[in-house]
């Protein structure tokens, strides 16, 4: 069975001006869909061919990983936003925001900061580390589910706009999430299931949009 390329879950302008409907189908389009075939050719003729992609991802080192985790942080990524998205959270996520972080304004400076001093290209995230939330950054394909178990939520660091973001809905996998769903577990391999899993156990999620300079964006959306 072969991976697919997710549908977007909303229309390539959709994002405007924030991200442009050209920059999506570049780094969807072509970056995404290029990540998607070459781990296809990978696994061909491989065992990892009829295996979930977080057991992909968990085993592979190389150019198999690289091509993995990027299907997967980009998956996640491009379901973490929302034309609709922006503001400020709401309920158990905001509790655990203050808590734990110092609120929201801190948080966002923090994940923002955790973007912009990524060296090159990658990720930064929010965790949750042991019950405790944490902001992460990871270099290049680099993701949290490498690092030990860790719920996450993604940014880009990079040639795109920095993106702080928590998730809308997250894959998990049960090797590094409290919750069991997972990536690559139906016939086609899409993702997100429905109906659409959050790590935080159906708790409201968000994020901001900024580019490099920090100037703030709003795309992304905390669930009611």
């Amino acid at each position: 069975m072969a991976f697919e390329l997710p549908a977007l879950p909303y229309a390539q302008d959709a994002l405007a001006p924030h991200i442009s409907a050209e920059t999506l189908e570049y780094h969807y389009g072509k970056h995404h869909k290029t990540y998607v075939d070459n781990l296809n050719k990978l696994v061909a003729g491989t065992p990892d061919e009829d295996a979930s992609l977080t057991d992909v991802i968990a085993k592979a080192e190389g150019g198999l990983f690289n091509n993995a985790a990027q299907t997967w942080n980009h998956t996640f990524f491009w379901n973490s936003l929302s034309p609709t998205g922006g503001g400020a959270p709401t309920g158990e996520i905001a509790d655990r925001i203050n808590a734990d972080l110092g609120g929201y304004d801190a948080f966002r400076a923090a994940i923002v900061e955790a973007g912009l001093t990524q060296f090159g290209s990658g990720w930064a995230w929010l965790v949750d580390e042991g019950g405790k939330l944490a902001v992460m950054k990871t270099a290049n394909a680099d993701l949290p589910m490498k690092h030990g178990p860790r719920r996450c939520s993604p940014s880009t660091s990079g040639s795109t706009p920095t993106t702080s973001t928590t998730a809308t809905r997250g894959p998990s996998s049960s090797t590094w999430c409290s919750t069991t769903s997972s990536i690559g577990t139906s016939p086609t391999r899409t993702w997100p299931p429905e109906p659409p899993v959050d790590p935080l156990a159906g708790a409201p999620f968000a994020g901001a949009l900024s580019r490099p300079a920090g100037a703030v964006r709003e795309p992304v959306r905390w669930l009611p």
